[in-house]
């Protein structure tokens, strides 16, 4: 390989790796496809993964709470106004 400057080298690389990185999304989602019905998570492990203080756990109960088609940010923001929240906060 020719010398290249840093910036071309770099391009290079990326050029490489994306029809990987490609490859690796479409085999996990034909995986994650496959195994939907397989992977239900309860409430308690939700919330173990994705909250780390009490306004998370708060939107999530909301979230909970508001059944099958969810709830806006801005309606989830204006429901918990003890924490003081902006729809942007909640997404």
């Amino acid at each position: 390989m020719d010398k290249e400057g840093k910036y071309k080298y770099i391009v290079h690389l990326l050029r490489e790796v994306r029809p990987e990185l490609n490859a690796l999304k479409v085999t996990q989602r034909y995986m994650v496809r496959g195994l939907e019905h397989e992977v239900l998570f309860d409430q308690e492990h939700v919330e173990d993964v994705a909250c780390t203080d009490e306004v998370d756990r708060a939107i999530i109960e909301e979230l909970h709470h508001a059944g099958l088609y969810g709830m806006l940010p801005r309606d989830v923001a204006s429901r918990l106004k003890e924490y003081k929240l902006k729809p942007w906060n909640v997404t």
